[in-house]
């Protein structure tokens, strides 16, 4: 149900990705990007408000030449992924492939979503990360409990989302309260299984980006 605005999504971005100009913190991300001693990238990344990953991917891009489109192929696909999942989780929620699109397209089409999908920045990609997750994180709170791999795969994304953008913190921690609270009361198989089973889950998310967060604001000038 999602596939069509999908498609008109990435059309409509690729023709702007490939026209329009970078403002000036995109190019302070490929400049970050560039830097190829690890102590400069470091340095240069911790003077920054960003965690590392997306700079990381984005120096993967430079195999794929040095263009507007190029430096901005991370935000265009993940905000053609970020579409696609939109309408998935709103089908989802309200089992209708009408609905689902509609939701897709509406989101698609917004104002923000194009603005950010056409950045040389981090915003797009953790909002990819933090659906995708949320996807999993579905199946958890489907039965109280949900399967291992639907259990791991929230917190690998949770966490590459959050060593994105700190702003995906906020959503951890939203998952974090309604895990610790809601969780233990619907669980099958008692609330203090069910309880640590939490604890554990978000203790394995937040370990490397906190001890990131850590380092990185506390190795800033």
């Amino acid at each position: 149900a999602a596939a069509y605005p999908r498609h008109i999504f990435l059309a409509a971005i690729v023709v702007l990705g490939a026209s329009q100009y970078i403002e000036y913190d995109g190019y302070w991300h490929v400049w970050i990007a560039h830097q190829l001693q690890w102590g400069n990238f470091v340095k240069e990344y911790q003077a920054n408000a960003h965690p590392p990953l997306y700079f990381l991917l984005l120096r993967l891009t430079f195999w794929l030449g040095h263009t507007k489109l190029t430096y901005r192929a991370i935000s265009i696909l993940t905000g053609a992924g970020s579409v696609y999942l939109m309408g998935m989780i709103a089908w989802r929620a309200v089992r209708s492939r009408i609905w689902a699109a509609l939701a897709a397209l509406a989101y698609g089409l917004a104002l923000p979503s194009i603005l950010i999908s056409e950045e040389v920045r981090t915003y797009m990609m953790a909002a990819f990360l933090v659906q995708a997750s949320f996807w999993y994180y579905l199946d958890l709170i489907a039965d109280g409990r949900g399967p291992l791999r639907s259990r791991i795969l929230f917190g690998v994304l949770a966490t590459l989302a959050c060593l994105t953008e700190y702003y995906a913190l906020i959503y951890v921690g939203a998952t974090l309260l309604f895990a610790l609270v809601v969780q233990p009361l619907r669980a099958k198989d008692g609330a203090l299984r069910a309880l640590g089973r939490e604890v554990l889950t978000f203790l394995l998310l937040l370990a490397l980006p906190a001890w990131e967060y850590i380092a990185h604001f506390g190795g800033a000038p």
